[in-house]
């Protein structure tokens, strides 16, 4: 009943005319100050902590390998991320199935849409990830860079900060990505028998090499990740949900370029995002995401804290790779 009900409600234009809940193209308000005040709340937390104290020694070292090696692997890795993207958005269109949650009060008809050039990218929190994943490594390696020949005055503590934040935020939100897509999303694909690229070779590398990549940094680097700074992870899924809301409309009007529109006034990647949902499902599943996304940030410090504890016990550098890395492959998903 409450669905159908959503289903018919209207809300006003600018021309005074009535349209259906389906034709939205703004997120409601409530939700959007809702949304705004854990953003703000996370800001000040963050501001009265100040910049973090991170050295040039702790951001490009490490205590098991020479610099020249951490410059090496991080300078590898932030090519290899820079041609991946390149790639993901130079190669081949993006046919994607958009489904909706009637059962939720959904308003919304499931649509078919084409995705090209950097809306194939950026759209998907996936990319967001990896691109600030690229990021971190281009930082580090700067790091590791004024170490080896010994210019650690040319790194600014903003660059240190940055340097820190981006690790924080990548290493917990990477594990999310590739948790959700190998246990939530990809099985939902399969057994709806929905078309999807997660099999292709780029979409594994994003989902899978990250969170290898950020076991590496966990293993071999020195950066921290503090509990206090957890509000990262709730705003950064905060910009990503903004962000989705202002994109809705476009990825809306792609749908009608396929000349099979439903209507909607917004599409959305992920269905809890929708904009039609009724106000307290919408706050629900902005909570449930962003207490994930912390979850997994605090995950991320015991992971670490693990890898710090074997280490002073005197397990080998080489013994801890390979029983982490064991560890982060268990949560991989390589096909169908």
């Amino acid at each position: 009943a409450a669905s159908a009900s959503a289903v018919g409600a209207t809300q006003p234009t600018r021309l005074g005319m009535a349209v259906s809940e389906q034709e939205r193209v703004t997120p409601k308000a409530e939700v959007v100050a809702f949304t705004a005040a854990l953003c703000c709340a996370s800001l000040a937390i963050l501001r009265q902590q100040g910049l973090p104290s991170l050295t040039v020694a702790e951001a490009g070292g490490s205590l098991d390998v020479a610099p020249e090696v951490m410059l090496v692997s991080r300078a590898l890795v932030f090519t290899f991320h820079f041609v991946t993207i390149l790639y993901v958005r130079t190669f081949g269109d993006l046919k994607f199935s958009i489904g909706y949650k009637p059962s939720l009060g959904s308003c919304l008809k499931n649509e078919t849409v084409t995705f090209r050039g950097w809306s194939r990218l950026y759209t998907f929190f996936t990319a967001w990830n990896y691109s600030l994943q690229t990021v971190y490594f281009g930082l580090a390696a700067a790091c590791s860079a004024a170490l080896v020949f010994g210019r650690e005055d040319l790194i600014s503590r903003t660059h240190l900060a940055l340097t820190q934040y981006a690790f924080e935020i990548c290493t917990g939100c990477g594990y999310v990505v590739t948790v959700m897509v190998t246990f939530v999303i990809w099985p939902a694909k399969v057994k709806d028998r929905m078309p999807h690229d997660l099999n292709q070779v780029h979409n594994v590398i994003m989902h899978n090499c990250n969170t290898m990549e950020t076991m590496m940094e966990i293993i071999l680097g020195r950066v921290p990740i503090f509990a206090a700074h957890c509000p990262l992870g709730v705003l950064w899924g905060c910009t990503y949900i903004f962000f989705a809301w202002a994109r809705a409309p476009t990825i809306a009007r792609l749908a009608k370029e396929n000349g099979k529109s439903q209507g909607n006034g917004g599409n959305f990647v992920y269905f809890f995002i929708d904009w039609t949902l009724p106000v307290m499902t919408q706050i629900m599943c902005i909570v449930g995401l962003l207490c994930v996304l912390v979850v997994f940030y605090l995950g991320s410090i015991v992971v670490r804290q693990v890898v710090l504890e074997s280490a002073a016990l005197g397990l080998p550098c080489t013994a801890r790779t390979l029983l982490f890395f064991l560890g982060s492959f268990s949560l991989y998903r390589w096909r169908d």
